[in-house]
């Protein structure tokens, strides 16, 4: 049995089997790219964008069909996404496969292989083994720094029942990449 599949029928029976964390796989930001980017903007910038060159919060969304997606800031006149200065700066994989990818890592006790996340997400070989060397490079930058803040513990699933917020615990760990600035 695969890992989803067994993610799956611990939530079906109502018990957990060695899953550090509760996955919502009906949850939309793994299905849809639009709410997965709404909800990445809003985990990263709470309190309203600011710029990650610049750190400035005179920024505006673009428009258009080219630059959907993007903001300028008009501080430094930078163009910069949701992805800027994170483990997912220029990957063409779509953010709602970084967000499952993370949050299967995240949860996995003993780990999970590069086929077997191939499997999960429905990417080639390759691209599943740079997901997870990422964001693996991410949990390590983030514990050789310390816990991700106060919103979120450690990485661990040494207890059965202990739990993270999924989102906030993955968006945390998705924005932190060596060079980072420490603010974002």
């Amino acid at each position: 049995m695969g890992h989803l599949a067994a993610i799956q029928a611990s939530q079906q029976s109502g018990q957990h089997r060695g899953l550090a964390l509760n996955i919502d796989l009906a949850d939309p930001i793994f299905h849809d790219e639009a709410r997965a980017v709404a909800f990445v903007e809003a985990t990263r910038w709470p309190e309203g964008v600011t710029c990650p060159h610049c750190a400035s919060d005179r920024v505006r969304r673009m428009g258009g069909k080219t630059q959907a997606g993007m903001f300028l800031c008009n501080a430094c006149r930078r163009k910069f996404t949701c992805r800027t200065r994170t483990v997912m700066e220029r990957s063409h994989v779509p953010l709602r496969k970084w967000l499952l990818a993370a949050h299967l890592l995240a949860a996995s006790g003993k780990g999970l292989s590069a086929r077997e996340m191939e499997r999960t997400l429905g990417v080639t070989y390759k691209t599943a083994w740079f997901l997870r060397h990422r964001i693996r490079e991410a949990m390590a930058d983030a514990a050789r720094q310390g816990p991700f803040g106060s919103r979120a513990g450690a990485i661990g699933s040494g207890s059965a029942g202990r739990r993270f917020p999924l989102d906030e615990h993955a968006a945390e760990l998705l924005y932190r990449w060596p060079g980072a600035p420490s603010g974002s």
